[in-house]
Order: C-alpha cells, then sequence, then structure tokens
C-alpha cells in the first residue's frame, strides 16, 4: 500500500473504500470534497472534518511529494472559503498561522474584495 494510502486511511478510516479506489491523489481530493462539505451539515461529524484536515496537512508538509502537496493546494485548500458551511467552521480546524500561510492559496477562487473580507473574517477571529 503507497504512502498516501495509508496515511489517508488512519486520518479518515470512514472512507476507506474511497481512498483504496482513488488512482491519485488528486483523484482522492475531488472525491473527498464532497464528503468534507456533507459532513458540516448537522450534527457536524468532526471526525471526518478534522481527518481530513489533518491528511491535507500531511500531504503538504510530511510527504515531501510536491505533486501531492499541489493536490492538496488545488482540490482541497483553494475551495475553502467557497463553501459557506465549511468557511463558518475553518476556525475550529485550522490555526491562525495555518491560515495565514495558505492566504495565497485562498485566492485562486475569490475575488480581491472577496479575499481580504475572507482574510480578515478569519484571521481576526481567536482559536
Amino acid at each position: 500500500m503507497s504512502a498516501w494510502r495509508r496515511i489517508a486511511t488512519e486520518k479518515i478510516p470512514k472512507q476507506r473504500e474511497l481512498i483504496e479506489r482513488s488512482a491519485s491523489v488528486g483523484m482522492l481530493w475531488v472525491d473527498l470534497w464532497f464528503r468534507f462539505v456533507e459532513a458540516h451539515h448537522e450534527p457536524l461529524d468532526e471526525e471526518t472534518i478534522r481527518g481530513e484536515y489533518e491528511f491535507a496537512r500531511w500531504t503538504c508538509k510530511d510527504s515531501q511529494s510536491a505533486e501531492m502537496a499541489t493536490s492538496t493546494y488545488c482540490h482541497f485548500y483553494e475551495h475553502l472559503p467557497t463553501e459557506p458551511l465549511v468557511r463558518a467552521q475553518l476556525r475550529r480546524f485550522m490555526t491562525r498561522e495555518d491560515i495565514l500561510q495558505l492566504a495565497e492559496v485562498f485566492k485562486y477562487h475569490l475575488s480581491p474584495d472577496e479575499h481580504r473580507a475572507f482574510m480578515s473574517e478569519v484571521s481576526t477571529l481567536s482559536k
């Protein structure tokens, strides 16, 4: 089993079947996004939400794979500010430092004004 599949399964055990059949990390993120958004509906599925954030951190920081990091930025992090349910819970699962480090990534789907408003909203809240 590849390292990314093993780590994904450890972090997001409920998604084992999805992880096993994914052809790549990028394709996995496409499928996980829908599960991630669904997990933000009441009642929150904090296990899934936290696990996906942990897997995202691993792919970007610990995997030492530029390809995996790029897939995660493009298929996961870029979309966080675009989904209201996710956006409302962002500070529960990401630190202010995490958010500030991803400021450039968050620009992709937002206008300059939307990006400024988003960064102001999420970086000033305390965690």
